[in-house]
Order: C-alpha cells, then sequence, then structure tokens
C-alpha cells in the first residue's frame, strides 16, 4: 500500500506537536508534584522553561520533518511522486541482490 509523502508529514507532524507537549507538561507537573517548584514564581518560571525547551524540540522535530520531505526517494523515477511504502508485516522478506 502506498501512501503520498504529504500524509506521511501531516502524521508526523501530529505526532510531534503531541509528544513534544507531553514531554514539557511531564517535566512541569513533575516538579510541581515532587516540590522543586513550590510557589506560584518558581511554577511561572518553570512553565517558561519548558516551553523554551518545547519550542526548541518542535523546531528540531520540524527540521527533520523538512530534511525528510527534501530526500528523494530512489525506487521512484524521475516523473514519479515522492511516496512511501508501507511494508505489510505478514508479507514475506524481499531477498535483494
Amino acid at each position: 500500500m502506498w501512501l503520498p509523502l504529504w500524509t506521511w508529514i501531516v502524521l508526523y507532524a501530529i505526532g510531534l506537536t503531541a509528544a513534544v507537549y507531553h514531554f514539557c507538561n511531564g517535566i512541569v507537573t513533575f516538579c510541581i508534584t515532587w516540590g522543586i517548584t513550590v510557589g506560584v514564581t518558581a511554577r511561572r518560571k518553570m512553565s517558561i522553561a519548558a516551553g523554551g525547551l518545547g519550542a526548541i524540540l518542535m523546531i528540531w522535530g520540524v527540521l527533520s520533518l523538512v530534511a525528510l520531505a527534501q530526500t528523494p526517494n530512489k525506487d521512484s523515477g524521475p516523473h514519479s511522486t515522492a511516496t512511501l511504502r508501507v511494508v505489510d508485516s505478514q508479507a514475506a522478506p524481499v531477498s535483494r541482490p
């Protein structure tokens, strides 16, 4: 089954955003729960720091997504559209020379 590249980009972007949010929110919650950030000011500063880390991780992820989109697919010809192949786990392995 072949899916167009834009489908993978959209799925990757959704997963990237969810993972970065979950990670940074977990850091803030960890610091609150374990008493590392006790006051309102400390919580605000930790939220800003986690937001900055989230921004850095999102930029890093988007740059890798751009690199993926710009990488030519060696299996497709010069006039075909870029696609990625979904591998069926039930299929027999293909031997290559």
